[in-house]
């Protein structure tokens, strides 16, 4: 890997209750335990601390979310 290349290139996340969620695809990644998530599009696996900004929420205040933004169905 180069090293211009970020292990979790393409990856984001957003904030959905009182917790941030990675992002791939378009849409929410699933966890698959610990720090480890999972896209739900394309099954690119990631660890959450090798996101570019994620910090952990410590607030425990809710987050807006709007519904079906970030959904993406598995086929």
């Amino acid at each position: 890997m180069s090293s211009e290349t970020s292990p979790a290139a393409g990856w984001g996340y957003a904030p959905i209750g009182t917790d941030n969620v990675p992002t791939h695809c378009g849409g929410y990644a699933l966890r698959e335990g610990g720090a480890d998530w999972v896209c739900g599009a394309c099954d690119e696996h990631v660890r959450v601390g090798d996101i570019p900004g994620w910090t952990a929420r410590t607030d425990a205040t809710l987050a807006p979310t709007i519904p079906g933004v970030g959904s993406t169905t598995r086929g």
